[in-house]
């Protein structure tokens, strides 16, 4: 699946859950705090002493830093998809910049 198909996929569960109204329909502050707050998590399983370790609670549940990682990319692929931005093309430029620019700039 590529970027911009788990973008879709993320939206549609959002909306499908009925969490999207007053959960992801919020202003950009907002959405930044709910980002944040899932990396605030990673920095807590960190502390936790489970660096990168995949934690599985007796209901079955996943936890640790990889699923909080999830966590932030499911939250950008969504605000992303709902704000129309094709994600794939914005990653695919940064990087394509940050190749002809940061590598030379930085003498790596």
């Amino acid at each position: 699946m590529d970027i911009k198909a788990i973008a879709e996929d993320v939206h549609k569960f959002e909306v499908a859950r009925g969490e999207w109204d007053h959960i992801f329909q919020k202003t950009t502050s907002q959405r930044a705090a709910l980002i944040m707050e899932e990396v605030s998590e990673v920095f807590k399983a960190y502390r936790n002493g489970h660096p990168s370790d995949l934690v599985y609670h007796q209901n079955g549940k996943p936890e640790g830093i990889p699923i909080e990682l999830a966590d932030i990319v499911l939250r950008v692929l969504a605000t992303a998809e709902d704000w129309g931005v094709n994600i794939e093309e914005s990653i695919s430029l940064k990087m394509q910049w940050n190749w002809e620019n940061r590598v030379q700039k930085e003498g790596k």
